[in-house]
């Protein structure tokens, strides 16, 4: 079930912000609880879902977030700031 954003951004907007995180310079692999801490929002395991059923994102067996060459290739086309 998912829940609403608790920083007042839509769910797509989290989802897009989780993406840049993951996608930004320097960290390359994420735990779920940082990046909920690196963008503000207690409900970033929604954002982490939709970005991993849409391929930008993959999950490691313990629990560690990273973005695919398709959320790479996401960013650099829609670009890092909307």
């Amino acid at each position: 079930m998912q829940t609403e954003p608790t920083s007042g951004r839509s769910e797509d907007e989290l989802e897009r912000d989780v993406l840049y995180r993951l996608t930004a310079d320097g960290e390359a692999i994420w735990s779920v609880e940082d990046l909920g801490l690196a963008v503000e929002d207690e409900t970033v395991e929604d954002a982490v879902a939709g970005l991993l059923t849409a391929g930008l994102a993959l999950k490691t067996s313990d629990g560690f977030v990273f973005a695919t060459h398709a959320g790479f290739r996401a960013v650099a086309i829609i670009g890092t700031h909307v």
